[in-house]
């Protein structure tokens, strides 16, 4: 079935707004990866931070996973951003997918496969597509990660 993004957005507004119920908060990890699961938003990426310099040689040898080696998937690179007018930002990020996050051993192999055939000894976060629809990123209100 197709992703219902309107209709998960309307579930995490509904659930975040009483996100604490009697001193307990209601917004937890669980029910969040349960709204993605019921509204089909089941794609997710790792995200590899690194430098302009870097960047290119980087995607690069993603590509080749993704192209040569897997034979599946997709990625994209970030392009140049400012983070203020006139100062360049000097960090990118290179996401590469899965479609389902829920199908952990496609995940944890294109980590591994990330590690082994790409090289990336850095820290690897990973985050659903559905957080994103959901307005949760880095240093959000709920401490979610």
């Amino acid at each position: 079935s197709l992703p219902r993004i309107p209709e998960l957005k309307a579930a995490f507004d509904a659930l975040a707004s009483v996100h604490h119920t009697n001193g307990h908060s209601t917004l937890t990890v669980s029910k969040l990866d349960n709204l993605a699961i019921k509204y089909n938003i089941l794609s997710g990426k790792w995200l590899i931070f690194t430098s302009v310099n870097t960047v290119d040689k980087l995607w690069q040898d993603v590509v080749q996973m993704v192209c040569m080696y897997r034979q599946r998937g997709f990625a994209k690179v970030s392009v140049n951003q400012e983070e203020e007018v006139g100062k360049m930002n000097n960090s990118r990020v290179i996401c590469v997918y899965v479609e389902d996050f829920t199908d952990l051993e496609e995940v944890r192999s294109l980590r591994d496969d990330l590690r082994t055939v790409v090289g990336v000894e850095r820290k690897i976060p990973f985050k659903m597509d559905a957080y994103s629809h959901m307005g949760i990123y880095k240093g959000n209100m709920w401490g979610i990660s």
